[in-house]
Formats: C-alpha cells, structure tokens, sequence
C-alpha cells in the first residue's frame, strides 16, 4: 500500500486548530483505513510511524511545531535491526550507543506506541535517568496517541477474536497509558524514573526501553529483578540506549555485545552519520583554504582530524567539528566533544571513563588479535633431560604464538599473583600469575602464560619458558609473594641456564648501617613512583605499532591483553588500575617491555642462543620413564613423535588401542 495513502486516516482524523469536536457519526468506509493502518500484514512499521506527526526540536517543550515523521538513516538501522531479529525468531535486544541529536529517542518512543496499538496486548515499561526526561518521553507517546481520533480504537483488531474489532482507552495519566482489547486482554505503557519503588511490579513486560543506564545514580538494581521476566519473543523488545559514561555494567555489556558474547545486538551511531552535522563554505576558496589545515591545527586535535578523514568525514563535516568544539559549551574541550559526539565507539568510552590507553587504536587491533589467539595452540612446556619439550594440550596454560626461531633474541616479564579477589557479575575470582616472552627486536608478544598457580611453581613455568626462547632475560614483579618466585627462581637451571642468571635487577635505594646506599635489587617493585614508568613503557610502545595495515596477519599485543588494557582507567587521585576485573597482563607486559628497553642498550653484545630441541635420544629416556612410571596405576601413555610435535598415545593390556592422548 502507498506510502499517502497510510498516512490518510491519521491526517484525516486529526482536528484542525481551534475546531470543535463533537459526536461522530462512524461509517464502514471511515474504519476501514484504520483497520489497514492496524494491520501488520497491511502496514509495516516503518508506514505505521511515518503516518504521525513528531515534535521538532525547535518546537519547545509544549510541541508547538509539528513535522510529518520521516525516518532518518540512524532510524531505519535501529528499525531494521528490531525487524532482523523478529525475523529470526526471537525478540530483539538491541544495545544502542548513540551521538546525540540523532532521533533515536523519538524512534523508539514511536516504536513503544506502535507495540501498544498492534502489539495485541501486552505491557511496556520505560525507564530513565531523571524525572524530566521522563516527563519527555511520555510526552512523546501521548503526542502520537493524541493524534487518533476517539472512533480509531475500534478499528484495532482483537487477538484470538476472530476478526472481531474494538478497544477502548482504559485511563491515561501522567506516567502510564492503558488500552483495553476485547474482553480480557489490556496494553499498557508506563515510564518509570531509575529508583522508583513501583519499578519492576506488575506483569511481565513484553517490551522495555531502558534510557542512559551509565548515567543512573539509583536503582540499577532493580533491572536485575526486572529483567529476566522479559519474554524473548518474536514482536517483543528489549533496548537499552544511552551516551558512554565510563568504564560501568553498559561498555561490559557492550564489548561482550561486540566481541558475540552475549545475545545483544551493538548499534552504534557515530556523529557522522547525522546529516544535519555540517556547515557549508560561503566559496571554494574559502573550501581550499580549510582543506589546506586540515590535521594541522593543534587545538582542533591533529590526529583526529586525520583520523576522521580516514573514516570518509567530509571537509563540511570537519567544518561544523571546529565550530562546535569553539561553541561556548564545549569551549575548546576535545575530550568532552568526543563524549558528545564520538565518532567511534571508543571514542565515547575513552572520553567519559578516563582510560589510561588509547582504545582508539586498541579496538583497530582487537579484531585481528582475536583471530589470532582463535587459531593458537594452547601447550605446556616439559622439562626434558637437557632442555624443554612443547607440548599440545587443551588444558595447558601456556598459549603459543609463535615458537621460538633459532637466532632470535626474546625476553619476559611475569606478575605474581597478589592474592587479590575480582568481583564481575555476581562471580568471584582470585587473581592471576603470568608470565609473558616478547621478540626483543620488534616487542610481539611470542607466548603467555596464565594460571591460578602458587608462586614457587610460577617460577617453575618462567625457567622453562626463559630456557626455551633462547636462554632469556626479564624481569619477576617482586611485590608480595613475588619474592617466593625470585627466591625459588634463584635454585633452578636447566642445562647449566640457571634462573638467578635469566634475571633483571632494579636499582634501589637500601639503609645500611642509618645510611642511604644505591644497590640492585633482583625484579622490579611496582609502586606509586614507579608504577607510571612501567605504564607509559607500555603506552609508548601502544605508539610505536601504530595502526595495523591491511596485511597484517598477527598482532604485537595478544587479544586478551588488549581487552585488560581497555579496562584500565586513571582515577582523580591519579591512581591507575583496572575498572573491572583483572591487570595482571597489563603488569606483565610493562615488565617484558621495561625488560626489553634496558636490553636493546645492550643489544650489541647480546649473543643469540640456539637452544637445540630434544634428540630422538632423549625422547627414549624420556618414554622408558614414563613407561615406569605409569604401570604403577596400569596405565601406560607411550610418547612419540608426529609431525614435528610429542603426543601419547594410550595402551592397554600391552597392546596400543589406537586412542592418541594429547599432553598426558
């Protein structure tokens, strides 16, 4: 059906300015059309919303001027969205992170008014940060049903009537608006401010707007009660739309959103994709000029205006940018400018929550991290009789990225667990022993090591990972029970390799003797002064890799690192730590990178260690002990060779069953 002709029975049935209504005799002929605009099989939902008026932005808070509703681009994705998912099967739950001034608001409000009058019953709840945007956006729904004239609601169908027709408007009231259909079944909306004591009674809602969650002072919790009784449900909804406000419950649901690890769909609308969001030249000289500056001036950020360009930003857009960062309200704060306007997700999370990283450029390298921790192995590395054997295991600690080439000079750096509990979702969790080795020359992260482990067998896993990759050198955080680590590290070796050899010092200052004497300490203290050098070691080298080229096949910070290091924020006392969850990798790699800093000064005499793979020989000892060792339970794990790598395979009864045992 044509667009005019949809749009019919709303213009015809609204009242001229200042008009006197009265009693209305209805015809067949004048319900008809309405019975088509209440039919979804007669009218999509994208005719259903562009049959109304909406207030603009520049009628006041009364709505003094009206325009016909006309979607937008950003509206469209949100509706096609909602749509993709019904189509699957289910209801839609849609995570939007937004720019402002791009109606969503109002395109959501108008999708709430259209479940309640073609939804067949059902209740919807609205919930938002303060009382005025409350008011608002009720407003917003009451401005649309205003528009029906009282004769409409018998043209809405009743569900399970059998082609019988009718409804009557039970009550409208500040905050709630209810309809009933047929005999039995009602359709409600009420909107809520965060922290009323009424929110969460009632019903199951069938759909649920949940507005600025990051900027709730109060009542958060009551979404967790509220929740789960939403019906995942062709037809229903489940949105949650808000600006960033830091590192809260929203960017956690966001990145699992992003990363496919929760059931929500992440939208996100970026400020260029408004298309009001420009300003002209008054000439093309004027155009010329502008373009010569751009990425050349200072307070408008240099690498942001690159950046923007990069993603298809017009000279008219970075135009009315600059105009807007000079407004009064953002007065040169480009900070806050991202916030309003972010042009990139991180954008809006790196300029609200303080990180200590640059999620722009992380979240450029997430992708083909990801993709390369998918496809390494997990192993174990296994002393052997005259050095180290890897081993293939699912349930190994160690995740290998590269294995070590001969010739190569690498180093490490291993954080100790500090006996910490994390405290994310409702789940508790101690904290985590790492142990990291990086490519000297170019910093890439070659293997990590992550494991609840005391700290005496933690320096097991960092002799044998220093042996491995050429006889290394890093350093051991010596916080806590970090010196256990260094203490048993000192009493190991591998082939003549001892672990006192393999570490890093740092220069103290000790008392002897009531004096205050320089001396060198083995592992490196993290503490208030010297905590920052060990994160802007990390940040530098953040710069030095730049940005990823389209070739580009692995990624010099493994995926699990980069998703800690976008978590770790910078307090207002300046502490740096992560928001949530763990750092441990983050420590790690700011000691493998100090490490890697104090070594490339002596990088000259640094000698490459060819560290020789064990023989066949050696594999022979090592199968006649293990046979020993295993009859004793009655089970024998012969190891042998395939393809280059050790694997087991189980007998039974003194004969082999075929079965290949991975890292026994």
């Amino acid at each position: 059906m044509g667009r005019g002709r949809i749009r019919g029975p709303v213009k015809r049935g609204r009242p001229a300015p200042g008009a006197k209504t009265g009693p209305v005799h209805v015809t067949a002929d004048m319900l008809q059309p309405w019975r088509e605009l209440f039919d979804p099989e007669v009218t999509s939902v994208k005719d259903f919303m562009e049959s109304f008026q909406i207030q603009t932005k520049d009628g006041g808070k009364h709505g003094a001027a009206l325009a016909e509703y006309r979607e937008r681009p950003a509206q469209r994705k949100l509706r096609e969205a909602i749509e993709g998912e019904w189509a699957k099967g289910h209801g839609a739950q849609i995570l939007v992170l937004k720019d402002r001034q791009q109606g969503i608001t109002t395109a959501v409000q108008g999708l709430m008014f259209e479940r309640f009058m073609r939804g067949g019953g059902g209740r919807g709840v609205v919930i938002s940060h303060k009382d005025e945007a409350t008011e608002e956006m009720f407003e917003k729904i009451e401005l649309l049903r205003n528009q029906l004239p009282p004769y409409a609601y018998r043209a809405i169908p009743v569900p399970g009537g059998e082609g019988s027709f009718g409804a009557y408007l039970l009550n409208s009231s500040a905050r709630q608006v209810r309809l009933r259909l047929g005999s039995h079944l009602t359709a409600s909306i009420r909107v809520y401010t965060a922290g009323d004591k009424a929110l969460g009674r009632g019903s199951d809602p069938r759909w649920i707007h949940i507005s600025e969650f990051p900027h709730w002072d109060r009542g958060k919790e009551a979404i967790r009660g509220m929740l789960p009784a939403w019906k995942d449900a062709p037809g229903n909804v489940l949105i949650w739309e808000s600006t960033a406000n830091g590192h809260e419950q929203f960017y956690e649901m966001w990145v699992k959103a992003v990363e496919g690890k929760n059931r929500y769909v992440p939208l996100f609308f970026s400020w260029l994709e408004h298309p009001e969001k420009t300003l002209l030249f008054s000439s093309e000289m004027e155009r010329e000029a502008f373009v010569s500056t751009i990425g050349r001036v200072k307070s408008y950020g240099e690498e942001a205006e690159l950046r923007l360009v990069q993603l298809g930003a017009t000279p008219e857009q970075l135009h009315w940018r600059r105009q807007e960062i000079d407004d009064p309200h953002i007065n040169g704060d480009l900070a806050f400018f991202s916030q309003e306007h972010p042009a990139e997700w991180a954008d809006a999370f790196q300029a609200t929550g303080g990180p200590v990283f640059d999620l722009q450029q992380i979240n450029t390298w997430l992708p083909i991290a990801r993709m390369v921790e998918d496809a390494a192995p997990r192993m174990r590395l296994r002393e052997v009789p005259g050095g180290v054997a890897f081993e293939e295991d699912r349930r190994g600690r160690w995740t290998i990225f590269e294995m070590p080439t001969p010739g190569e000079i690498y180093c490490y750096g291993s954080d100790v667990a500090s006996g910490k509990e994390y405290h994310a979702d409702g789940v508790t969790e101690a904290d985590y022993s790492t142990c990291r080795v990086i490519h000297l020359i170019s910093g890439r992260t070659v293997a990590r090591y992550r494991a609840h482990i005391p700290p005496a067998l933690l320096a097991v896993e960092v002799m044998k990972a220093s042996f491995a990759y050429g006889k290394c050198f890093g350093y051991i955080e010596r916080n806590q029970d970090g010196g256990t680590t260094i203490d048993r590290l000192e009493d190991l070796d591998i082939a003549g390799w001892t672990g006192e050899e393999s570490m890093l010092s740092q220069r103290v200052i000790v008392r002897s003797e009531g004096r205050k004497i320089a001396g060198m300490r083995r592992g490196f203290k993290t503490k208030r002064d010297t905590k920052p050098f060990l994160i802007d070691t990390v940040r530098g080298y953040l710069r030095e890799i730049k940005t990823p080229g389209p070739d580009m096949t692995r990624s010099p910070i493994d995926f699990v690192t980069l998703r800690e290091m976008s978590k770790y924020t910078k307090d207002s006392d300046g502490r740096m730590e992560a928001s949530t969850g763990h750092d441990d990798l983050v420590i790690d790699l700011g000691l493998a990178l100090v490490a890697r800093s104090v070594l490339m000064e002596d990088l000259p005499k640094l000698t490459p260690v060819v560290v020789v793979p064990p023989t066949q020989d050696t594999l022979e000892l090592m199968r006649r002990a293990e046979e020993f060792s295993q009859r004793q339970s009655g089970e024998i794990w012969v190891p042998t060779m395939e393809n280059g790598k050790m694997v087991y395979k189980k007998q039974r009864d003194g004969g082999a069953d075929g079965v290949l045992g991975r890292g026994f």
